[in-house]
C-alpha cells in the first residue's frame, strides 16, 4: 500500500504550476486530492482525470473564510484532512516601502498570510483527530534574505515563516507537522512572462545556475508530509539553488 493511498490532501494553488505538479504526485499516490485556486483547475483536473484519475477542486478565494468553510466541510465528508498544503500565492513588483501602496499590501497580505491562517483554522480540527498530520506551507527565498523592490512580499513570506514556526509549536501536541519550504526561482507560468534577459539574470543569481522544476517542489512537499519527515517541524526549508548563502 503507498504511503498516501486514500489520505485526504488539501492543496491551494492547484489549477497551475506548483500546485499542479503537486496534484498530480498525490494522485499518483492513491490519495484522495482536494484541489483549493481562484483560477479555475478544470485543466489540471482533465489531465489528471486521463492520466491518473478525478479529483476534487474547489474555485475560490483562499483570503476568504467562506471559501475554507466549504473546503472543511468537503475534506470532513472524505473523511477529514490527513495533509494541508498551502501553494497558493501573489507576487508582483511592488517598489519599495515608501511607494508601496495600501491596496497592493493588503492584497498580497489576504493572499500569502491570511489565507494559510484561514486554511490552518478551517483545517486543524480535522488534522488533530488523526494519528499524524502535517501541514506544508509555501514561503519563499525572499522570506529569508530579502530581495530590493519587493517589500510587501518579503515581508508576507516572512510573516508566513513565523505563522508556520508559531502553529509548529502549538500543535505539535497533537502531532500535527508543520514546516515550510522557501523556493527560490521556479519554472512556473509567472515565471514564463520574464524576458530573455531577465531570465539570464535570474538564473545568474543562483549558485546553481538554473532554476527548479515544479515536479523538484512536488517532491520536497511531498517529503514534507510524508513519514520519512516524522521529526521534522517548525522548519523553513530553503529550496533556492544556494542563493540564501551566496546573498
Amino acid at each position: 500500500m503507498k504511503e498516501f493511498e486514500n489520505k485526504v490532501i488539501v492543496l491551494s494553488g492547484s489549477a497551475s504550476g506548483i500546485g499542479a505538479s503537486t496534484v498530480k504526485l498525490f494522485i499518483s499516490e492513491g490519495a484522495k486530492v482536494i484541489g483549493v485556486d481562484l483560477a479555475s483547475s478544470e485543466k489540471t483536473a482533465e489531465e489528471v482525470k486521463h492520466e491518473l484519475g478525478s479529483f476534487d477542486s474547489i474555485e475560490g478565494d483562499v483570503s476568504k473564510e467562506a471559501t475554507w468553510e466549504s473546503v472543511a466541510k468537503l475534506a470532513e465528508k472524505k473523511g477529514g484532512a490527513d495533509v494541508l498544503i498551502n501553494i497558493a500565492g501573489y507576487s508582483m513588483l511592488e517598489d519599495n516601502a515608501e511607494t508601496l501602496s495600501v491596496e497592493l499590501w493588503d492584497k498580497l497580505m489576504d493572499v500569502n498570510l491570511k489565507g494559510s491562517w484561514l486554511s490552518a483554522k478551517h483545517l486543524l480540527p480535522q488534522l488533530k483527530q488523526k494519528e499524524r498530520a502535517a501541514i506544508v506551507n509555501t514561503s519563499s527565498a525572499t522570506g529569508i534574505i530579502g530581495v530590493p523592490n519587493h517589500a510587501a512580499y518579503s515581508m508576507s513570506k516572512g510573516g508566513l515563516n513565523a505563522l508556520t514556526r508559531q502553529l509548529a509549536v502549538d500543535y505539535a501536541k497533537y502531532n500535527v507537522r508543520v514546516n515550510a519550504i522557501a523556493p527560490g526561482p521556479v519554472r512556473t507560468p509567472m515565471m514564463s512572462t520574464n524576458t530573455k534577459e531577465a531570465m539570464a539574470e535570474i538564473v545568474n543569481a543562483v549558485p546553481l545556475k538554473r532554476i527548479a522544476e515544479p515536479e523538484e517542489i512536488a517532491a520536497i512537499l511531498r517529503f514534507l508530509a510524508s513519514k520519512a519527515a516524522s521529526s521534522i517541524t517548525g522548519v523553513i526549508l530553503p529550496v533556492e539553488g544556494g542563493m540564501s548563502i551566496a546573498m
